[in-house]
């Protein structure tokens, strides 16, 4: 839009620069736009949310024992199972038949040994409805963490996910499942309020540290769902992509979009997206000449459209001021047409 607006003044002003010079008439200057906002990233606590779930030993599953049952250290099945398909056999995730590499086999024999005796010392205190599974160390030990499935219902359909990853993830959810919370002892977890492909969503960037939104509406979706959990820095990821994907569109796509602008505003307000909201209305000012032409424009509160009118580009002096100048040409052009 800027540059669009900036090479158009460029031509004609270039087209009529003698004929103003000789009079001494010059244009209007056309000034800058104000600077967007810059949102910052938060940084990644993906390693340190796992390594504080380790150390903490909630949702343990496994306790790994040493040859002569003094050393103890618990960990959990989902990230071993991530890191090595010997602990995928281990644990029964893959049988024998699964594993084309003989040598893992092997390993998995020569290392471990499950140990299911219910006279075995400390099997007393273990909880007795899913009491973690005892493994001894043949070798040494090895700590690594996670697992204990859970899933979500979304109308009907679940969704498989790790009471640990989430407690490591997601404070909201750590003190769902370690409160005095419903969660806390449910195996099948409602879910309101979010669709399941947000959901999912959500959940890959629980599991990966990252996420990829299919557009504009579904990053806005992920954004409300991250607000629900209280998960921030997802919060940044998604407004970063909507900020992204607005600035790299032309202005001809800006002004043939189905999106409605405002309405993404006001639910950035309403889910405490400030940084978001803040660079909606500069944007929404910047591209004035655009989005004042559109119905929803209307939509905006008094406060919202006294900030696009103060900051609005072009400024509307600058307008007034171009009027009067192509006027004054016009005028002029005409003289010398009667002349």
């Amino acid at each position: 839009m800027i540059q669009a607006l900036n090479q158009k003044t460029s031509d004609k002003m270039k087209k009529r620069k003698m004929s103003n010079s000789f009079h001494g008439i010059r244009p209007p200057q056309l000034e800058q736009p104000e600077k967007m906002p810059v949102l910052k990233a938060e940084a990644s606590h993906y390693n340190a949310d796992l390594n504080n779930l380790l150390f903490c030993c909630q949702c343990v599953d496994v306790v790994f024992y040493s040859p002569d049952l003094k050393d103890v250290a618990e960990a959990h099945k989902i990230v071993l199972c991530a890191v090595s398909h010997v602990f995928m056999l281990l644990f029964n995730v893959k049988s024998p038949a699964d594993i084309q590499d003989s040598s893992i086999i092997r390993t998995t024999q020569d290392l471990f040994a499950i140990n299911r005796d219910p006279a075995f010392p400390g099997a007393s205190q273990e909880s007795p409805g899913n009491p973690p599974l005892r493994v001894i160390v043949k070798d040494a030990v090895f700590c690594s963490c996670l697992s204990d499935i859970l899933r979500f219902i979304y109308s009907g359909t679940t969704v498989p996910a790790h009471r640990a990853i989430l407690v490591a993830r997601c404070e909201v959810m750590a003190a769902m499942f370690n409160g005095n919370y419903m969660e806390a002892k449910s195996v099948l977890i409602p879910v309101y309020g979010v669709s399941k492909e947000t959901f999912l969503s959500f959940l890959e960037y629980l599991y990966t540290d990252s996420c990829c939104p299919a557009g504009i509406f579904q990053a806005m979706c992920l954004l409300i769902c991250a607000e629900m959990y209280q998960v921030s820095r997802l919060q940044h990821i998604c407004e970063l992509f909507i900020i992204t994907q607005l600035q790299s569109m032309p202005s001809r796509e800006l002004a043939s979009m189905n999106l409605d602008i405002v309405d993404l505003l006001k639910k950035a307000k309403f889910h405490h997206s400030d940084c978001l909201s803040t660079w909606l209305l500069h944007f929404i000012a910047t591209n004035y000449l655009i989005f004042s032409q559109k119905p929803e424009f209307q939509d905006l509160s008094v406060e919202e459209r006294s900030f696009v009118e103060k900051h609005r580009w072009p400024s509307n002096m600058y307008l007034k001021q171009l009027a009067e100048y192509r006027k004054y040409i016009h005028s002029r052009k005409c003289r010398c047409l009667v002349m």
